[in-house]
């Protein structure tokens, strides 16, 4: 009578290869979190390069306050005055104004012969928080501040095309905040005034910034810039 096959070797071999396979996975898996991690800290780290290029750059020629306001972001407030419920720049402030956007186009122009256009660039347009009669509807009583706010951005805008900039040439868009981020919160005529005003906002872009990087490490002898 033949004695039947002993299933337990066969068993534990397939166990110990299971274990071996998850442990090389998990090794794996590792290695992939690792890079990622690195890759990660890589891009902020050439985000901080270029925000600091720019930062350095518009120091020099910008009558304004330079300031960093977020991850990955710097910003520049330009002491630009509208009056209650209008969205037209002070002819005292028009020069001032020429001079910050003229700053900003060249350090632009520079970091776009250089790099691939990895910053973007917002215009925010800002309101106090007071709002017209509810006489008007609800609905004008609440977008009237949004408007007047994406006005003054817009204002803002067109001075930094006149100054040879372009929104088709850069990353850059002009957005109404109304009363949404107010710097000053008293209900006092200086706090109002404060409160209108209009900021540049500048960001990074991650993702435009990893693919250079990753096509600079898959061919080395390519320029910096993607293909595209």
């Amino acid at each position: 009578m033949r004695r039947g096959l002993d299933a337990w070797p066969a068993l534990s071999d397939l166990f110990a290869g299971l274990l071996v396979a998850s442990f090389a996975g998990l090794l794996l898996f590792s290695v992939i979190e690792t890079s990622t991690k690195v890759q990660a800290a890589e891009v902020r780290n050439e985000a901080d390069r270029l925000l600091k290029e720019m930062l350095s750059g518009l120091e020099k020629g910008l009558p304004g306050t330079v300031r960093e306001c977020g991850p990955e972001s710097i910003c520049f407030d330009i002491d630009v005055r509208f009056s209650d419920n209008d969205d037209r720049i002070h002819p005292g402030d028009a020069a001032r104004l020429r001079q910050a956007c003229e700053a900003l186009r060249e350090v632009l122009e520079y970091q776009k012969a250089h790099e691939t256009q990895e910053v973007s660039i917002v215009i925010e347009g800002h309101t106090d928080s007071r709002r017209i009669s509810s006489d008007y509807g609800e609905r004008a009583r609440f977008l009237h501040n949004w408007s007047l706010s994406a006005g003054r951005a817009a204002a803002v805008l067109y001075e930094f095309e006149r100054s040879g900039g372009s929104a088709e040439t850069f990353d850059i868009m002009a957005v109404g905040r109304a009363d949404s981020n107010r710097i000053c919160k008293e209900d006092t005529p200086e706090c109002h005034e404060q409160n209108r005003r209009t900021r540049f906002h500048l960001r990074a872009d991650l993702q435009k910034i990893r693919t250079r990087l990753q096509y600079s490490r898959e061919d080395p002898a390519a320029g910096p810039t993607p293909p595209g």
